[in-house]
């Protein structure tokens, strides 16, 4: 029911941005504006594609407040963020003031997996090589005898591996890191 709920908001949000799209002082993201992209709606997750200056922001930033008026919905300025590229310190200073929420830093990060377009690099994937980590951390100051180390890696620090791995190509050396680890652990 939760999610037919999301998705009705989400429809009625579509509408006010359509609407805040008619303002002239609003202007789309220029890789979005050939396709009409606003925004993206995953899960729970919203993306909102505008171009960086005060005046669309402003006229965002009203879309968003009549959207908490209308469905009651307000946006947890401690969970957003907001990414500038290409943008001076002056008016990234200004844009994250009139928003209120967070900058936030590249590769964005959807359900623990970097999105990029590329092939992941040894930095992206050092990420995946903490997580396993501080598990073993974790898991080495307890008392568990050989089976539970074992269990614990086959259902558990192995899965995370496996996870990256249905959406990315590992190189050899993470995959040796991990597996280093995971012996070392047993």
């Amino acid at each position: 029911m939760c999610s037919y709920l999301f998705v009705l908001a989400m429809v009625g949000l579509k509408g006010i941005f359509r609407e805040a799209d008619q303002d002239l002082r609003y202007h789309n993201h220029w890789r979005c504006q050939q396709e009409s992209i606003t925004h993206l709606c995953f899960v729970d997750d919203l993306m909102i594609y505008y171009q960086a200056d005060k005046d669309s922001v402003r006229v965002l930033k009203r879309a968003l407040d009549d959207f908490a008026v209308l469905l009651g919905l307000v946006i947890n300025p401690n969970k957003s963020h907001v990414f500038l590229l290409g943008v001076d310190d002056d008016l990234k200073a200004s844009l994250l003031d009139l928003l209120g929420f967070r900058l936030g830093s590249l590769p964005v990060r959807y359900l623990g997996v970097p999105l990029i377009t590329t092939r992941l690099k040894h930095s992206d994937c050092m990420a995946l090589v903490e997580r396993i980590l501080s598990k073993i951390r974790f898991w080495t100051s307890t008392f568990l005898i050989y089976a539970s180390h074992l269990q614990l890696i086959k259902f558990v620090l192995f899965s995370i591996q496996v996870y990256y791995s249905t959406m990315f190509i590992l190189s050899c050396s993470i995959i040796r890191k991990i597996e280093g680890l995971l012996v070392v652990f047993l």
